[in-house]
């Protein structure tokens, strides 16, 4: 499944549960500015791992990560997406190539840094990788009222078109 039709699939399906709309790609006008930035790339695969780190004082999460095995050469780009809790906005950050030629020289990893700045604190930040199809969750983070963060850690799984569909609300909405 392509970054973007999992996008519309995760959208489609928590607007269908939570009774809720938002603008057509579900990225919320409560995003500032995003960025991602390549500290170090090169041949070889590494594994796919990743700290967010939130500062509630500015409103601001930055990623330290590590793109594992990519056929693409880059530049990497960040997508997002956000979805209605009871408890504020749940945020589906999305880095993936977006160079889409191959790198003919070899498999390439990056390790790179990444910042988003929000309008309201967020519930809930999960980052993914997709190349283009989603590789699976990196990590997450819960952010309570008084502003003190709880990181866990899934080991991203590669998964059939089929199961990521199905399991688009499951993954995201936990």
């Amino acid at each position: 499944m392509k970054r973007r039709e999992f996008l519309q699939v995760f959208s489609a399906s928590t607007f269908a549960a939570s009774g809720c709309l938002s603008r057509p790609n579900n990225e919320r006008g409560e995003i500032y500015e995003k960025s991602v930035t390549i500290e170090e790339r090169g041949c070889g695969e590494k594994e796919h791992s990743g700290v967010i780190k939130w500062n509630n004082n500015s409103g601001i999460a930055t990623i330290d990560a590590t793109w594992g095995a990519a056929e693409k050469c880059g530049p990497l780009g960040i997508g997002t997406s956000s979805y209605p809790m009871n408890d504020g906005y749940n945020y589906l950050l999305d880095i993936y190539p977006s160079d889409q030629h191959n790198c003919n020289t070899c498999t390439k990893y990056f390790e790179y840094s990444a910042s988003v700045e929000f309008r309201d604190k967020p519930s809930k930040i999960k980052l993914v990788h997709s190349n283009p199809e989603i590789i699976g969750l990196v990590t997450s983070i819960e952010i309570t009222e008084s502003g003190k963060v709880v990181t866990y850690t899934d080991t991203p799984k590669r998964t059939d078109s089929s199961a990521e569909a199905a399991g688009v609300s499951n993954l995201l909405s936990g």
